[in-house]
């Protein structure tokens, strides 16, 4: 699964997540197969100020395994970007906000007609699939082996009406008008948290760097020993000062983010200046 801004690898508390609501299905349907289990785990809106626990057990009861199969599908999809973003224990505050957060508009509803209990993992996976929006903008993702990719705005807008037609025609437990409320509470936590200030590139990387300065001074040097020779056109001398703020660029560039960050032109910039410099070094000896 990846997108434009890089492989989303499965991450630590993405993992932990989907692993417990497998785990909580495998139970619920082996070992508690007990009907009143499942039902004292759902989240009855009318009902909630007697069953307060239901505001954060009802995402461990799936219906069916396609039910958990979406739910978990969508959150490996998403998931991981999120997770990097807010942190580990910001994610995981991140997913109880939206779990607890819908429980507001299911409870409006139901003092305006009847609405089924909630089940399921739904609602904090819509919010952490508005948040990979909020935070990658128009990115696009792939569902890899399958050759199929699409946008992260069409995504998350698709949903609401794939959702939607059938909650209004079946009386589900899986999906019901209720889930959406995990969308505005995740835009509410974003709002709150600051995050408002959506991310559109990687941040300028910083110049002159104190770490690099003895390699700064090796470069100035080898400028300043051509500056002794016999006076050169301008063009080279142009391009020898244009070679050396490209090294000092690369050379910020591997201090901020490592040598594996890159490209095959930075690379070959950095090795025609150690072999530059090796001639340069012969030479004088």
């Amino acid at each position: 699964m990846s997108g434009n801004s890089g492989t989303t690898r499965i991450t630590r508390w993405v993992f932990r997540i989907a692993a417990g609501l497998v785990g909580a299905y495998v139970l619920l349907a082996t070992v508690f197969t007990a009907p009143g289990v499942a039902a004292a785990l759902r989240l009855d809106p009318a009902s909630v100020a007697a069953h307060p626990w239901t505001l954060v057990t009802y995402p461990l009861v799936h219906e069916n395994p396609l039910h958990l199969l979406f739910v978990v599908t969508l959150l490996f999809i998403t998931g991981p970007v999120v997770e990097r973003h807010l942190g580990g224990r910001g994610f995981v505050l991140f997913w109880v906000y939206c779990t607890v957060g819908t429980a507001v508009p299911a409870i409006v509803l139901a003092s305006l007609g009847s609405v089924p209990p909630l089940s399921g993992a739904l609602a904090p996976v819509l919010g952490i699939v508005f948040a990979r929006a909020w935070f990658g903008e128009d990115d696009e993702v792939s569902l890899e082996p399958l050759p199929v990719r699409i946008r992260l705005r069409v995504l998350t807008a698709g949903l609401i009406p794939v959702l939607v037609l059938p909650a209004l025609v079946w009386r589900s437990n899986a999906i019901s008008l209720a889930h959406l409320g995990g969308l505005p509470a995740a835009w509410l936590f974003l709002k709150l948290r600051g995050s408002g200030r959506r991310i559109h590139a990687p941040p300028t990387l910083p110049m002159r760097r104190p770490v690099m300065t003895p390699i700064r001074l090796e470069v100035e040097a080898a400028t300043t020993t051509s500056a002794s020779a016999p006076p050169a056109p301008v063009t080279m001398r142009e391009t020898r000062r244009a070679t050396s703020d490209e090294v000092n660029r690369v050379l910020d560039k591997i201090s901020a983010l490592g040598i594996d960050s890159l490209t095959d032109d930075e690379r070959r910039i950095l090795h025609e200046y150690s072999e530059r410099k090796r001639r340069t070094d012969g030479l004088t000896d």
